[in-house]
């Protein structure tokens, strides 16, 4: 069998663009119309709430030079520019190629600056990358992220930066975000990947693969005073759909039934942690961190989803079901908690959740009056998709956290 003619690849290669803009700008309820032009170019129709943007897409499927890269971006500047007359909206050039390296990505974004300050533009490729350059854009990343190159060896950037520890290196950096009673992480300016390693408890060679795979997708960059998170909605977004899966669990009830069903837990918890259940938590040194210990058989465990709401002042739903995260779910290791599984819903007290990331989920648990309980990022993650009102307390968690403020 002959190969593709070029012009079926072009074809090929300007679906599977059009396809992943639609997909991330419908996922943020915006409508779109597509029009291809020619085989390099694609108009679209974006609007939402009255504001619309006439995008103009120029792909490269091929490797191309820095110049032929750049020829192509202002050529979708411009033509972008014309359309968004024609059309009476705001224009927005695209630019999408099969890898665009941070390198380039900033040689592009220096000349936007220098031709086109005021123009809103973007640059998307299949290793992930997906920028976009306007406030009114923020919220729209791809539906799932594109990590099937970046687990490539090919590339020194080939890591998934939603991976256990990856997780862990996200909510360090973004720990000056978020008060320290509602998650447990070091806060101090981290300049290197050896600050960064030492900092978080996690090996230099992790920490570099991680970092560039964050910066690879274009949510971390270095900058004077440290590493800065970039585009933090795109990043909360491809994290909570890294985070969506489903987990091994157990329906499990008290050993000695009787009396509140959270108050015996805590102190369950409090006592597996090695804590006085009754001392208010042990006082640290600033941007301290202090990992909750593991239990006496070796697992740790800690209150999670809308019990860790309430643990942390953070719950507004009531009557929710009560969650803890654990290691393990052996019969000892319930026995541990003061608890035993049963095989019917209905015979259950709570659910006992072995989690899929447990570095990221232990790492960063805190201690509450003694109890360890799951940080507010871990909850925002964990609640969002439950049906118990979870949608609506993943938003109070999102308000509380002042979320939005943290792209500014």
């Amino acid at each position: 069998m002959s190969p593709p003619r070029p012009s079926a690849l072009h074809a090929e290669f300007q679906q599977r663009a059009i396809g992943l803009l639609k997909s991330a700008f419908q996922a943020a309820g915006w409508s779109v119309s597509a029009e291809a032009g020619d085989e390099l170019q694609v108009d679209l129709s974006v609007e939402r709430n009255g504001q619309a943007f006439a995008v103009v897409l120029q792909v490269s499927p091929d490797r191309s030079r820095r110049s032929a890269l750049r020829g192509r971006l202002a050529d979708a500047l411009l033509m972008a520019r014309a359309r968004g007359q024609e059309l009476q909206a705001a224009p927005l050039a695209i630019l999408f190629a099969p890898a665009i390296s941070n390198r380039l990505a900033g040689d592009l974004a220096a000349y936007v600056q220098r031709v086109a300050p005021d123009m809103a533009w973007g640059l998307v490729d299949e290793r992930g990358r997906f920028e976009l350059h306007h406030e009114a854009l923020n919220n729209i990343a791809p539906p799932e992220p594109v990590l099937e190159a970046l687990e490539s060896p090919r590339s020194p950037e080939a890591h998934n930066p939603f991976s256990d520890l990856g997780q862990w290196l996200v909510k360090v950096l973004l720990a000056k975000h978020v008060p320290e009673p509602w998650l447990n992480a070091p806060r101090q300016p981290i300049h290197g990947i050896s600050e960064l390693a030492q900092a978080s408890g996690v090996s230099q060679p992790s920490a570099s693969r991680l970092l560039n795979a964050l910066k690879a997708q274009g949510y971390v960059a270095r900058r004077q005073r440290g590493f800065r998170v970039m585009r933090p909605d795109a990043l909360l977004r491809a994290w909570q759909h890294a985070s969506a899966a489903p987990v091994e669990h157990c329906f499990a009830r008290r050993l000695l039934p009787g009396g509140d069903l959270l108050a015996n837990l805590e102190k369950a918890l409090a006592r597996h942690a090695g804590h006085a259940a009754k001392a208010p938590a042990a006082s640290k040194a600033p941007q301290a961190w202090h990992p909750i210990p593991s239990g006496p058989i070796g697992q740790r465990a800690c209150l999670s989803h809308f019990a860790a709401c309430q643990a942390l002042g953070l719950g507004i739903v009531r009557g929710a079901p009560v969650h803890i995260f654990s290691e393990d779910l052996s019969p000892a290791a319930l026995a541990a908690l003061d608890l035993i599984r049963v095989d019917h819903p209905a015979e259950a007290e709570l659910v006992v959740v072995r989690p899929r990331f447990p570095e990221s989920v232990f790492r960063g648990a805190v201690a509450v009056q003694g109890v360890p309980a799951a940080d507010a990022l871990q909850c925002w993650l964990d609640v969002a998709l439950h049906p118990a009102r979870g949608e609506e307390q993943a938003a109070a968690l999102a308000d509380r956290l002042d979320m939005q403020s943290w792209a500014q």
